[in-house]
């Protein structure tokens, strides 16, 4: 979607500021025989490259929460951040500097996913069922259901909306609303009935995502 992508580009570029412009995670230096070693006071003990990028990786994955606390501090409106180690890069600082530099990518996520529905006590049950299954998987997510006479004064906050079966007949009128700004879909009626928050929320930022 594009709303969620401005979000990731807009998000992006701090976290490569902090690479870049907030200081070295770790420096490291060439030797004229092209094995990296780290600066130390203590006898160096050289090592192949493979096996510093993967200690380095795992001081970084060690002290994760601290990158994201810190990535969050450069931008009040940062609320999650969740990092791609495997997009992790390893780059040389050039002919001018010995120095090469880690760069951390990753991105900024808050799905927004508003369920439609009719009396809402059942799917408020579903809210809160996909809500626990986004905790457990340390998922951030802004959740809430509205009647459909309320979709109008409420999509504008969502990046998809899910139409309960008993709502289905108003799946159409619902995608007119929205004039295809975001995903409209109808949840599975079996889910529905399970209550299954792990289904549904799978289904969200599948359309969410796509």
């Amino acid at each position: 979607m594009k709303r969620q992508l401005e979000l990731f580009l807009i998000i992006l570029l701090p976290i490569l500021g902090l690479v870049f412009l907030g200081g070295k995670i770790m420096t490291l230096t060439k030797r004229p025989e092209q094995k990296i070693t780290a600066s130390s006071s203590k006898k160096v003990v050289q090592k192949p490259d493979e096996e510093i990028k993967k200690e380095q990786l795992d001081y970084l994955k060690e002290h994760e929460q601290k990158v994201i606390d810190l990535v969050k501090a450069q931008n009040s409106k940062v609320e999650s951040v969740q990092i791609d180690w495997d997009q992790t890069q390893w780059s040389d600082g050039g002919l001018t500097t010995p120095e090469y530099y880690i760069n951390v990518y990753g991105g900024i996520f808050m799905y927004k996913i508003l369920l439609c529905c009719a009396s809402g006590l059942t799917t408020s049950m579903l809210v809160n069922a996909m809500k626990k299954d986004a905790k457990e998987k340390n998922i951030d997510v802004m959740i809430w259901a509205v009647a459909e006479s309320a979709i109008d004064l409420s999509w504008a906050d969502a990046d998809c909306i899910l139409v309960a079966p008993q709502n289905a007949g108003d799946l159409e009128k619902v995608k007119g609303i929205v004039n295809s700004s975001i995903p409209v879909a109808s949840i599975d009626g079996v889910n529905f009935s399970k209550m299954d928050g792990q289904a549904v929320l799978e289904q969200a930022i599948e359309m969410i995502n796509k």
